[in-house]
């Protein structure tokens, strides 16, 4: 938290209501904090909220949890356009049962209850407008990803970018770390969770990526690229955003 004269302090008790492209959220217990502040022209420049101890609730009313929330914000007072460098972190995300009672059938145990840790950073630079041109005109640029998932056997970390264009079509270029890839193929070809003909073209693929690595093996990095929301493993399509993600 920051504490300076020129900040406002909040803290906020649950319930809070989120209604998102009319899907409903609700934050149903714990504590949130926070503190910002404006610029002299009377735009957010730095925001800092903490939360603990949250429980969640998603459109279809299952409950998760998070041990602890931190996100932060600070405007680039250099950029010509709006700039703001921007940090998430979620510790401890305890998954609702409903979600891994059908992988974890049989007593497999293939997914861990809780994931470690989530963090995303980025740089986003917002198009001039952006919340007041219709959303088939906006324009969003996203630097400096970096994603990062510590979930039991799977640890994976994005870095890229991405450009948010006109008419809601996303492109960017990207590099995706994964460790105890093998046994990630495992539970996505036991689960069926791709088509029989995707999965073995991705596992070929990640198999020669593997052998050209220098660790054995034991992680790979794959090349991820969107192109007009279509996403492409090398020249190959393994899916597409829905269009009406962004509207």
């Amino acid at each position: 938290m920051l504490y300076d004269k020129d900040f406002i302090i909040s803290v906020i008790q649950p319930p809070i209501d989120i209604t998102y492209k009319n899907q409903y959220f609700r934050v149903e217990s714990g504590l949130l904090k926070s503190s910002f502040n404006f610029s002299e022209e009377k735009e957010l420049h730095k925001i800092v909220t903490e939360g603990s101890n949250l429980r969640l609730l998603d459109p279809k009313k299952n409950n998760w949890g998070v041990k602890k929330l931190l996100f932060a914000s600070e405007k680039d007072t250099t950029a010509l356009a709006p700039t703001y460098r921007s940090h998430l972190t979620l510790d401890n995300i305890t998954i609702p049962k409903s979600y891994l009672d059908s992988y974890n059938n049989n007593n497999n145990n293939l997914f861990v209850p809780i994931i470690n840790k989530i963090s995303v950073d980025s740089k986003i630079n917002f198009s001039k407008d952006f919340y007041k041109i219709p959303s088939t005109n906006k324009i969003l640029q996203i630097n400096n990803i970096i994603i990062t998932i510590d979930w039991g056997f799977f640890t994976s970390i994005l870095t890229g970018d991405a450009k948010l264009s006109k008419n809601n079509l996303l492109n960017g270029s990207f590099k995706i770390k994964v460790s105890n890839w093998r046994n990630l193929l495992k539970v996505i070809q036991k689960e069926k969770l791709l088509d029989k003909k995707l999965f073995k073209t991705i596992k070929a693929g990640l198999t020669f990526i593997a052998s050209q690595a220098t660790n054995r093996g034991q992680s790979v990095i794959i090349p991820l690229t969107v192109k007009n929301n279509f996403i492409f493993l090398g020249p190959i399509i393994v899916g597409k955003i829905d269009d009406k993600l962004f509207m």
